[in-house]
């Protein structure tokens, strides 16, 4: 984070419209790892119906912890150069994050996505689709590292999202964000896959009846033209569904849904 000295002016005295100024410091992530999932949680909240000017003194308020009223008195310029700042760092690419610290506890990502149980993939299902319960969210994706060497590790047993989910209200945003571009891409690969194994199956009823293939044969070739078509859907779907979660730019908030 980086410090920027900031002109507040301060009327004190309204009778005599009398105006004093004093400075003072505004503290500014540099990146989403400095900005907590809580913060972000709450802007989503307040402001998804904003634009123009009040969001961008609504950002400022939520990820540079300063008071709406105090953001009142900043200099426009400075507003309006910390709310670009901030919209701009949330342009850089999603990764997936792999493990943070919290109050000197150490989480990591569930190591072996593929083998989760049934009750954490209820309960992630359940929470990762609304901003509102991500914290519920994270704490199935991430929690406490028990061993590690280098880079493996191992983490505590699952016992329920409620366990860690008020801490995670304090996790780094852009572990929240990197996880979600790792579920959206890997249900993209999911996808693909479906329809690539549904195409193949199509092709050899087709070798395997060949004697009918041309009665049938519009019918079939239609048929893997729905395919497509249902995939092609299902992209658009899962990509406005993934701008609607992740809010790439806090400036044009309600582009984005």
């Amino acid at each position: 984070m980086w410090l920027l000295p900031i002109l507040f002016l301060n009327s004190t005295d309204f009778d005599c419209f009398r105006i004093r100024s004093m400075k003072t410091e505004i503290v500014i992530p540099e990146s989403l790892s400095e900005i907590t999932l809580a913060q972000y949680q709450s802007f989503i909240a307040n402001c998804k119906d904003l634009d123009g000017d009040l969001l961008k003194q609504r950002t400022v308020e939520h990820f540079c912890a300063v008071p709406l009223s105090q953001v009142l008195l900043i200099k426009l310029k400075d507003v309006n150069d910390i709310a670009e700042h901030i919209d701009a760092i949330f342009s850089v690419e999603k990764e997936l994050v792999t493990t943070f610290k919290i109050k000197g506890i150490e989480f990591g990502f569930i190591p072996d996505i593929e083998n989760i149980s049934w009750g954490e993939y209820i309960d992630l299902d359940n929470y990762v689709n609304d901003w509102e319960s991500m914290h519920k969210a994270m704490a199935v994706m991430y929690r406490p590292i028990t061993e590690k060497i280098k880079d493996q590790y191992l983490i505590e047993d699952y016992e329920g999202s409620d366990k860690y989910s008020e801490i995670m209200k304090l996790a780094p945003l852009d572990a929240a964000l990197g996880a979600l571009v790792f579920f959206y891409d890997l249900g993209s690969e999911l996808l693909r896959a479906s329809l690539l194994y549904l195409t193949k199956q199509v092709k050899e009823e087709i070798s395997q009846n060949s004697v009918n293939s041309i009665n049938n044969g519009d019918g079939i070739a239609q048929y893997i033209t729905s395919l497509e078509e249902i995939s092609e859907d299902l992209k658009k779907s899962q990509s406005t569904n993934l701008l609607q979660y992740l809010h790439y730019s806090p400036l044009k908030l309600r582009k984005t849904e």
